[in-house]
């Protein structure tokens, strides 16, 4: 007879008979280390700084927007989700800690009422790295300094094996899933990233060369970008050239070709493309057969491929005639 015992959370056989898995208590920890960054993502958004590029362009609205964000009902939005996480915090730190026979180190409360490890600052550091690499530049990080809160989470998720063998694991991890969804409900979406290429610093270890290659991403409208590993910056439009040049180089078809055209900023309407395709004014340079593109024409439904570069380059010609 079998003695496994399924994981509450995915039905995976634990392995050593506790009753949650090895990684289903890897996204618990993960999202206990998500705890400082949701914290400084409230500040952020409720001292109305969440709608900032951090490479802003353009004028500035003649509006003087209010210093902080209120609900209809004259009531901080960032409140109750705050409230939330933090009462699910102090109540699942104090019971592991009970549940370990001891209090934490000092044993001391804080005026919010979270038993915190007081005066270490490993547990500070390992807090603030929590908060690194998020989609933000330094200075936008929050105001408010490192919390009790963000403590407690982090010194949550240095304990996994001690997490599993609690008792009360299954309502830890299923409460603690719901309020952080709440929590990110709650925060205003950030601006979209998007691609930019690769970091090409190079740094030499012992004489060996030793490229970056930490992908790029900024926000619409920025200038500069910064490297979130080696912090190397980068200017935004030479990164674009950099990318125009290499996609020039690829084969699309029609319908990628309209969708990239209008990201490139050229007006060529679906009509005219089909237009270029039909008077053989663009040449086919393979088809599009099971996801790779081939050099001979197999089936009907094979749909054709262009080079980017020679519609670019019609495109060009076209609106200089007409200019």
């Amino acid at each position: 007879m079998s003695t496994a015992i399924a994981c509450f959370h995915c039905g995976r056989p634990s392995g050593d008979r506790l009753p949650i898995c090895i990684k289903c208590t890897e996204i618990l920890v993960r999202t206990l280390q998500s705890v400082p960054g949701l914290v400084a993502d409230m500040t952020i958004t409720q001292a109305r700084l969440d709608r900032m590029s951090r490479g802003r362009v353009g004028g500035k609205s003649a509006e003087t927007p209010l210093p902080i964000s209120i609900n209809k009902k004259g009531e901080l939005p960032m409140q109750r989700p705050y409230d939330l996480l933090q009462n699910e915090i102090s109540t699942w730190s104090r019971a592991l800690s009970d549940h370990l026979g001891h209090v934490w180190h000092t044993g001391a409360v804080n005026t919010e009422g979270i038993l915190v490890a007081l005066g270490t600052p490993g547990l500070r550091e390992l807090t603030l790295n929590c908060m690194v690499g998020r989609r933000r530049d330094a200075a936008a990080l929050s105001m408010r300094p490192v919390g009790s809160t963000e403590q407690a989470a982090v010194w949550l998720a240095c304990h996994p094996h001690e997490l599993r063998t609690h008792p009360a694991i299954d309502e830890l991890f299923d409460s603690l899933t719901d309020v952080v969804a709440i929590v990110n409900k709650a925060i205003d979406q950030l601006p979209e990233l998007r691609y930019k290429g690769v970091c090409s610093y190079v740094d030499y270890d012992q004489g060996r060369e030793r490229r970056c290659n930490t992908d790029l991403y900024a926000e619409k409208g920025e200038e500069w970008v910064q490297c979130p590993r080696c912090r190397a910056s980068y200017a935004v439009a030479k990164l674009d050239r950099d990318i125009l040049a290499q996609m020039r180089e690829m084969n699309y078809t029609a319908v990628e070709l309209q969708s990239l055209l209008r990201e490139l900023g050229k007006r060529v309407p679906k009509s005219t493309l089909y237009r270029w395709i039909n008077e053989r004014k663009l040449t086919p340079r393979g088809w599009m057969r099971d996801g790779r593109i081939i050099q001979r024409w197999i089936h009907r439904n094979d749909p054709a491929v262009y080079r980017l570069g020679d519609v670019l380059d019609l495109a060009t010609r076209t609106e200089r005639v007409r200019s």
